[in-house]
Formats: structure tokens, sequence, C-alpha cells
């Protein structure tokens, strides 16, 4: 930025200007400065990237025990040969933290020609993590119980 001149003598003993070597203290400042801000941003990305591979965990461990809560319910409708609308609620355990669960089996609205042979199948599950709620939800159609008719 600010280069300052000494004068020198040449080896014929001229005498000439030469540019004093190393920093001044303000090019010294801004390029701590600049390293510092760099610094800030390299850590910053470092905590938000564990933060998200925590969330992701928690996710993670979320994913099984829903399929799991709705395979109980494929099962039930596959030894009863068909369910009924119902629900049910729980609490499990999502690794460190509990998690709270719904189950609900529903009719279908929509379209018309499932309405007669499926129900909906809808298993949510909810926990905290930080002040937040996290959600996750799964759903699946299962077969309608009917009565036999002969």
């Amino acid at each position: 930025l600010l280069r300052r001149y000494a004068p020198r003598n040449d080896c014929l003993g001229f005498l000439f200007y030469s540019p004093l070597t190393g920093f001044t203290l303000i090019e010294l400042l801004l390029s701590l400065s600049i390293l510092g801000l760099g610094l800030c941003m390299v850590v910053r990305s470092f905590i938000s990237s564990l933060e998200a591979i925590s969330i992701n965990q928690d996710y993670l461990a979320a994913v099984p025990i829903a399929s799991e809560k709705l395979a109980e319910l494929k099962l039930q409708a596959y030894e009863k040969k068909g369910l009924t609308p119902s629900s049910d609620s729980g609490i499990v355990e999502l690794g460190p933290r509990e998690a709270s669960y719904k189950r609900e089996v529903s009719e279908i609205s929509e379209p018309e020609y499932l309405k007669e042979d499926l129900l909906l199948a809808k298993m949510e599950m909810s926990w905290q993590r930080r002040g937040k709620t996290r959600n996750y939800t799964m759903l699946t159609c299962l077969p309608k119980y009917k009565e036999d008719e002969e």
C-alpha cells in the first residue's frame, strides 16, 4: 500500500532511493483481518455441518422405528384379512431422546376406485431437538377388512 523509500548508495557510490523491505502496519492489520474473517467462515460452516449431521442421525433413527410400526399394521392386515379404521399413539426411544408416535388408519378419499378395497395407514413421529419440533411421516395403503359374503 504505502511504500517508503530510503536513500542508499550503490557499489559505485551513487545515491539512489530504493523501497524499504517489509510490511507496513496497515498491511499487516489488513491481512490479519482478512485471515480472521476467513477463519470465522470456516469454523461457522464446520459447526453447521456438525449440526446437520446430528439432525440427520435423528431422522435415520426414526425411519426404522416408523417402518416397524407400519409393518405391525401390515401383519395385522394379513392375519385378520384386512383392517378397520383406527388410531393409536405412544412413546418410543429415539437414540438419546424420546419420540412420540401416532399411527392412524383412515378411509381413502381419492381416487374413488380405491375406496372400496384400501385404507390409508399413516405413521407420524415427532421429537424435540434444541427447542424445535422435528417430524417424520410415512404413508402406505393397506387392505380394508371385508365380511365374508356367502
